[in-house]
């Protein structure tokens, strides 16, 4: 196993052979995981649904090239390490959700929750067995380059908060600048962000507004 570090500086990348400390983290992630589906009161934090085994289409083969291999339930689909990280972020959205209906108006809950539902739903893409190293960018692929799930032959796991390709802070900041260029094409009013009634098209800067979105979310997740 081997370990890619990133300059925080640059984009600069060294890899290393993994330490004790390494595989110590990964044994860690599955007690963690335990105590983690211990407090939500059951194992329905993790979905573990059969997989299907049949092919969509005769030229399609949707999920059954993993199952062949033995890989017959959605769990499976996922390291301990990489369901501790879904669990995670999961546990924490829903506390969130909680304290959001007790401190701001039900509008800008919904906005808030559904930025952070839908950049989160990267996130298993990302994050799963059968992501792969392409050594040309160099960076870790995503699984799904079409629709189909085929079975890969190398492993490369991605940190959620590693600063590179999959991680959180990748994927948040996509979808709020997504969501903020949409409401700027609409005219939708941000009233949560102080934007006048003009709307984002004539009168608030994206970039601005998507940077006040990525505040409050990470602020709300550490708040958490």
């Amino acid at each position: 196993m081997a370990v890619v570090l990133r300059d925080p500086e640059g984009n600069a990348q060294h890899f290393r052979c993994a330490k004790d400390t390494d595989y110590h983290a990964v044994s860690a992630a599955s007690t963690r995981l335990t105590e983690l589906i211990a407090c939500e009161g059951g194992h329905e934090l993790i979905p573990n649904e059969q997989l299907p085994t049949d092919r969509p289409a005769p030229n399609a083969r949707g999920l059954s090239g993993v199952v062949r291999y033995g890989f017959d339930r959605f769990g499976m689909l996922f390291s301990h390490r990489q369901t501790l990280s879904l669990a995670t972020f999961v546990h924490l959205f829903r506390m969130l959700n909680g304290k959001l209906q007790n401190t701001m108006d039900v509008d800008y809950r919904i906005a808030v929750m559904t930025v952070l539902g839908v950049s989160f739903g990267r996130a298993p893409d990302a994050w799963s067995q059968f992501c792969v190293w392409n050594p040309t960018a160099p960076t870790t692929q995503h699984a799904f380059g079409r629709q189909a799930l085929g079975m890969v032959w190398d492993f490369s796991e991605v940190n959620p908060f590693g600063g590179s390709a999959g991680d959180w802070r990748s994927s948040i900041n996509w979808n709020t600048c997504n969501a903020v260029l949409a409401a700027s094409k609409t005219g939708a009013r941000p009233a949560a962000f102080g934007a006048p009634q003009h709307g984002f098209r004539t009168r608030t800067n994206p970039s601005i507004a998507s940077s006040r979105i990525r505040r409050i979310t990470n602020r709300s997740l550490t708040q958490t």
